[in-house]
């Protein structure tokens, strides 16, 4: 007879011992139902991997069509995973423009259009995002852009940019690393700043709901769903500060600490290593890495840089 374990045992669970606390990867047995009824889907997530200078098509473009179609050198090294995985093709923007269409890889939207646009022009990970937004601790992640460029990836509906977490070193520290007493304490006083803030223009816009039209009227209405939504996310991003953070795993702060900026092959090493700990510890759902640079990457026999290489000679 299967034991249901979810009735005792909730989604955050953390193994402790020793004075250590580690948080459980999404586990069916932990997320069971009650006999008798359904056992909840295991979270979507989203991991959006982009490269301003492009990527050689062919490599990545199998041939035929079903489950039995001719792996790819690109795709070779995903060859076990071939029964849960589906290839796409045919793919690709409306926007032209070579990399000035950056920016609307994720949108197919260029930025002068996305504020008359009803959605602002949000791209397609902050869009994913909205649906977890209280659900983890991070509602997305944006790994390793330049911010300091115009070929920005990611956006949110208001047109802002969503931030990069610029080193494998500052996401360790997000998923892993308490904040001390003192810095919760005044993350806590801005969050109350903001709910404050909230309270505010909340009583200033029924005061003017009673005097408007009834079409203004249903307008502030969708407002009154904005600002309960922000307010709802206040609240939660309040308790998250009381929830501790799971240990990482041995060794790996060291692993992450010794990489260098420097080398481009590491830091994508070490970013790739942290993404599937992100999902395991259910930190965030969504995240978007975004490969900007331009190296010369310190792999045997490739002496040209990547910019150069993608353009085949061309």
């Amino acid at each position: 007879m299967r034991t249901t374990l979810a009735r005792f045992i909730d989604r955050r669970t953390f193994l402790k011992g020793a004075g250590v606390a580690i948080a459980l990867p999404w586990l069916e047995s932990l997320s069971a139902a009650e006999p008798g009824q359904a056992v909840p889907a295991r979270p979507r997530c989203m991991i959006n991997l982009t490269h301003k200078f492009g990527m050689y098509a062919p490599s990545f473009h199998p041939s035929g069509a079903g489950a039995g179609y001719d792996m790819t050198d690109g795709l070779r090294p995903l060859e076990r995973h071939r029964k849960v995985m589906t290839v796409f093709k045919n793919l690709g923007l409306s926007v032209s423009g070579g990399h000035a269409a950056a920016p609307c890889i994720l949108s197919d939207m260029k930025r002068s259009e996305a504020n008359s646009h009803p959605d602002g022009g949000i791209t397609v990970d902050a869009r994913a995002a909205e649906l977890y937004a209280t659900a983890t601790r991070f509602p997305m992640l944006n790994l390793w852009g330049n911010p300091d460029n115009d070929q920005h990836t990611s956006f949110a509906r208001s047109g802002a940019k969503i931030p990069y977490v610029g080193s494998p070193l500052e996401l360790f520290n997000l998923l892993f690393t308490e904040q001390t007493a003192e810095e919760k304490e005044v993350r806590g006083v801005e969050l109350a700043g903001n709910r404050s803030v909230l309270d505010t223009v909340n009583e200033s816009a029924r005061r003017l709901a009673a005097i408007v039209s009834v079409r203004d009227r249903s307008r502030l209405d969708d407002y009154f769903t904005s600002v309960r939504d922000a307010e709802r996310k206040v609240q939660v991003y309040r308790d998250w500060l009381s929830i501790p953070k799971p240990a990482a795993p041995p060794l790996l702060g060291e692993r992450i600490a010794a990489v260098k900026k420097e080398s481009q092959t590491k830091t994508y090493d070490a970013f790739i290593e942290l993404i599937p700990l992100v999902l395991q510890i259910d930190s965030s759902r969504i995240v978007t890495m975004d490969v900007f640079t331009n190296p010369n990457w310190d792999l045997p026999g490739i002496t040209d840089n990547y910019h150069s290489l993608t353009h085949h000679g061309q």
